[in-house]
């Protein structure tokens, strides 16, 4: 698959996440660092072209992307 299209198929609206919950071990979609066992996250989703939606999640203020809220 090319990176356009992949990049087209990891797509999301960030106004579409499911909630906050606690996902120790997992790593955030946007700063890449891994998820303390006390740190609070948004699960959300992303819809793949050839399968079933996976599973992404972001702190709600990335620490490794300079504070950015996501």
């Amino acid at each position: 698959m090319a990176k356009a299209q992949q990049a087209e198929a990891l797509a999301f609206d960030r106004g579409e996440w499911e909630y906050l919950t606690y996902a120790p071990g997992q790593v955030c979609a946007a700063c890449k660092c891994e998820v303390g066992p006390l740190e609070p996250v948004r699960r959300g989703s992303v819809g793949r072209a050839p399968g079933a939606s996976a599973v992404v999640y972001r702190h709600p203020t990335c620490p490794g992307a300079g504070g950015a809220a996501a």
